[in-house]
């Protein structure tokens, strides 16, 4: 509404559409944020199932995007704001797209097919149960399949560690769930970390991929880099497979909302392909 101000001295602020799903801020009255600058952003743009965005004229590539709670009351204004995307276009060479068709997810309704001129429904909601299962210990499989980015005690790893990401994975639904309202969250998470520290990699096939990107707001590079690959690790996959199940899901580490952090966790023996 005034492009020449910050969310932060805009009277609509976090009411806002854009200042709400963009400029996500922190609540006054919010206790789980209190050494955080910034809240996450409600949603998730994930990239192709194939790794690839790369594509000739013409052709077509498939994208998911998540919205977290209350976010999905938004959804026609994400949507708006992909089909101006659109017409402005991507990359240096602005690459113009246009959106053909959203369904949702898992029920694949039609949501949108192109009618710019009609209002557009948010989808019906998904709700997830994530509990903490029985201990199970054996051998399973971390596949990083977007750049993971984790922080601790200021430096970013460069190896997959489980019990940090653990660690995040816990951080980032707590925060979700109390920021966004996006479920209830009553997990002990000192003690599955304090579980997962007992874990240990047996085999690392991981590497890391560099990548940033220019923020024009901020005039510089933005690091983006992070790890790709499969870590095979040994201890209890169970209290905490549905769990990270769901973390994996939602993304973790920095960079979630340009769908980084995407990973699976599978045991050892599991023979399905990775999507």
């Amino acid at each position: 509404m005034h492009p020449k101000k910050a969310c932060r001295e805009c009277l609509l602020g976090a009411r806002c559409a854009y200042g709400y799903l963009f400029e996500t801020p922190i609540s006054p009255d919010a206790t789980v944020m209190r050494r955080y600058t910034h809240a996450p952003h409600p949603f998730v743009l994930c990239p192709p199932p194939n790794g690839t965005c790369e594509a000739d004229s013409g052709t077509s590539i498939a994208l998911s995007l998540i919205l977290f709670g209350r976010a999905i009351d938004h959804f026609p204004y994400v949507l708006l704001g992909l089909l101006r995307l659109g017409e402005l276009g991507l990359g240096v060479e602005r690459v113009t797209f246009d959106v053909e068709a959203m369904a949702s997810a898992p029920d694949g309704q039609v949501i949108y097919t192109g009618q710019k001129d009609k209002p557009v429904l948010p989808p019906p909601p998904r709700s997830i149960d994530a509990s903490v299962r029985p201990p199970k210990l054996g051998r399973f499989r971390l596949h990083l399949l977007t750049p993971m980015r984790i922080r601790l005690q200021d430096k970013v790893l460069r190896r997959p560690e489980f019990a940090p990401l653990v660690s995040a994975a816990l951080r980032r639904l707590e925060l979700l769930c109390r920021v966004h309202e996006a479920g209830v969250y009553e997990l002990d998470g000192e003690e599955l970390v304090r579980s997962a520290q007992s874990t240990s990699l047996v085999r690392d096939e991981t590497r890391w991929h560099d990548l940033s990107r220019y923020s024009k707001r901020q005039d510089h590079r933005m690091p983006l880099g992070g790890i790709v690959g499969t870590a095979t690790f040994e201890g209890d996959f169970g209290t905490l497979q549905e769990l990270m199940s769901l973390a994996g899901k939602v993304h973790v580490g920095k960079g979630t909302a340009f769908g980084h952090g995407l990973f699976r966790m599978e045991p050892e023996d599991h023979g399905a392909e990775i999507p």
